[in-house]
């Protein structure tokens, strides 16, 4: 009997695209992929829109179950590494968000998940479409997605938007804040956050620079 592992995709907030099962080589709902030298076969499998996975020990053509047990171990470490790192491509990959946003904030998102591989996490049941996105090197966070009444950044306060704060060089935050294209740090330390806007009133080049130079200084002590 396989051990089949459920991904887990309503906790992170995204749903199964059909169009992307077949661009990123899912059969039949079904997807292989060799690692580790061809001596593993990871497998996942669409079953009624959600996604299922178990791994394959391919010298005795049988389930390799260590790698949800909690055994300590180089090998098991790795194979356990390279199996979750399949998962994750199939994530970033195959799935869309699933919440009401623009779609500038998908667009960010998965720019974000493509490019540095981290997962957005959601931490508020209060505030459930707001997401953090956190160094996996160091677990610091170099990025927050919210919906804010517009007035907090300087417009209608009867309409509610989605921003995003990023970490800039502290001490400097004043030196690029205009109010109208960065604004001060929204619920962060405003001498080293700033927030822009996601509603499409700037180009998404202009947001990527500043997240990219967030994710640098997320790697500083």
């Amino acid at each position: 009997v396989i051990n089949m592992r459920k991904i887990d995709l309503k906790s992170i907030h995204r749903k199964i695209d059909n169009n992307l099962l077949k661009k990123n080589g899912f059969i039949n709902n079904k997807y292989e992929k060799m690692i580790m030298d061809n001596s593993f076969k990871v497998v996942i499998e669409i079953k009624k829109d959600e996604a299922i996975s178990y791994i394959i020990d391919n010298e005795f053509n049988e389930e390799y179950t260590n790698v949800d047990v909690n055994t300590i171990g180089e090998f098991v470490s790795t194979v356990k590494d390279n199996y979750d790192n399949v998962i994750n491509s199939f994530i970033n990959n195959c799935t869309i968000v699933d919440f009401n946003y623009h779609d500038q904030v998908k667009e960010v998102i998965n720019y974000i998940t493509n490019r540095y591989q981290d997962n957005i996490e959601y931490l508020w049941e209060s505030s459930p479409d707001s997401g953090i996105f956190r160094n996996k090197k160091n677990r610091k966070w170099y990025a927050l997605i919210m919906s804010v009444k517009e007035d907090r950044v300087g417009g209608d306060k009867d309409k509610v938007i989605n921003v995003i704060d990023l970490m800039y060089y502290k001490g400097e935050t004043m030196n690029i804040v205009d109010n109208a294209n960065i604004f001060p740090g929204y619920h962060m330390n405003k001498n080293s956050w700033i927030t822009i806007k996601l509603d499409g009133s700037q180009k998404n080049d202009f947001i990527f620079k500043y997240i990219d130079l967030s994710y640098q200084l997320s790697l500083k002590k």
